[in-house]
């Protein structure tokens, strides 16, 4: 199974391409049943990507795996409602050394 590593802007952008493109990623990652690895957001286009990644395909998910990392606490509030799991992870440099990029 592949793992997929997307972090991108929890804003939506000022050219709708940038939506748009967000929405055809995701589906595009559940159609090849890829797992995910991503910013653990809601929002913005984090939000576009995962949404239409789960909606399409939620019955494929027991099969993949959706992993969020966030950088503090107080984000835990913005994260994905169907996420299960969430990291968190104090700055970039624990983000690289976590065992979610470890895909091996």
């Amino acid at each position: 199974m592949k793992t997929i590593c997307l972090f991108c802007a929890s804003l939506d952008g000022k050219d709708p391409l940038y939506s748009k493109t967000a929405k055809e990623f995701g589906i595009v990652l559940a159609k090849h049943q890829c797992s995910f690895l991503y910013g653990g957001g809601s929002l913005g286009l984090m939000g576009i990507n995962i949404n239409n990644f789960w909606d399409p395909f939620i019955q494929m998910l027991e099969h993949m795996k959706i992993n969020g990392l966030i950088r503090s606490e107080g984000d835990k509030n913005l994260s994905h409602a169907s996420l299960k799991n969430l990291f968190v992870v104090k700055d970039l440099n624990e983000l690289s050394k976590h065992p979610s990029f470890n895909i091996s």
